[in-house]
């Protein structure tokens, strides 16, 4: 893709409605609303900019790693640079520091190491595996406001339960390792 190689969001408008997750204002010109929760964004590429994420509008994320896309982790569309329509849930991984995230439990520039897309057991589909060094390893606490062994976020991609172990704390994004993984 030229510009964002894993999801590019512009133009259209979104009804969103959430009592857990407020809507960040959109841009005064229109664009769209992209929520982002225990998911990971890796390995993408843009030839220009924003591999990992490009925006025209606003936008959240929870409990997601957004890390080594080529082209940048995120880049705001040309008319937002310097002003804010989004914002952090909390409990996120960004490895270069461009998406702009600010919560306490962030970690801006933070280290990752994904191991390389697989189908990792139990799972069908392709996901990216924690490597021991991860910093999104054990970052979530157990607790229904951060989603951490709620109905609604209990499983991973896999269908693995959050957490590992049970009653421990979750890890950030798609993939809860499990003990010895």
């Amino acid at each position: 893709a030229i510009n964002g190689g894993a999801i590019s969001a512009s133009t259209e408008t979104s009804p969103f409605s959430s009592p857990l997750i407020p809507q960040p204002p959109l841009p005064p010109y229109g664009g769209s609303f992209v929520h982002l929760a225990y998911s990971t964004i890796s390995d993408n590429t843009a030839t220009d900019e924003g591999g990992g994420l490009w925006y025209n509008g606003s936008y959240s994320f929870q409990a997601t790693i957004i890390a080594e896309n080529s082209g940048g982790d995120c880049v705001d569309f040309p008319s937002n640079i310097g002003q804010f329509y989004g914002y952090s849930i909390g409990h996120n991984l960004d490895s270069d520091d461009s998406c702009n995230l600010d919560h306490p439990s962030d970690v801006p520039r933070g280290v990752a190491d994904l191991r390389p897309l697989a189908v990792n057991p139990p799972g069908k589909t392709p996901t990216h595996a924690l490597g021991p060094a991860s910093q999104a390893r054990d970052r979530i606490p157990f607790s229904e406001v951060t989603g951490c062994g709620s109905s609604e976020l209990n499983l991973d991609q896999r269908n693995v339960a959050r957490p590992q172990p049970a009653g421990g704390s979750c890890d950030i994004g798609s993939f809860e390792a499990r003990v010895g993984e």
